[in-house]
């Protein structure tokens, strides 16, 4: 979704990388809990729905991708 809350188009996926959405996930998931008691169950529900789908498409990539090696895992 872009910041207008439509999907993104190509260009905004052309112009941003998976680091750019880790960062994001990573800089809200302290506020989600407060978010979601803030903004009720329809609409954590509908954030849980998008972050399911977005793994389940993600899947299939990671699967075809190299396994980390043990320097990149010590990273995370």
């Amino acid at each position: 979704m872009s910041e207008t809350g439509a999907f993104a188009s190509q260009s905004d996926c052309d112009s941003t990388t998976i680091d750019n959405v880790t960062q994001s996930l990573q800089k809200y998931s302290t506020c989600i809990p407060e978010m979601a008691k803030k903004d009720g169950r329809v609409s954590l529900n509908r954030l849980i729905w998008i972050l399911k789908d977005s793994l389940n498409l993600l899947q299939p990539v990671q699967d075809k991708c190299e396994a980390p090696t043990a320097a990149t895992l010590l990273f995370f």
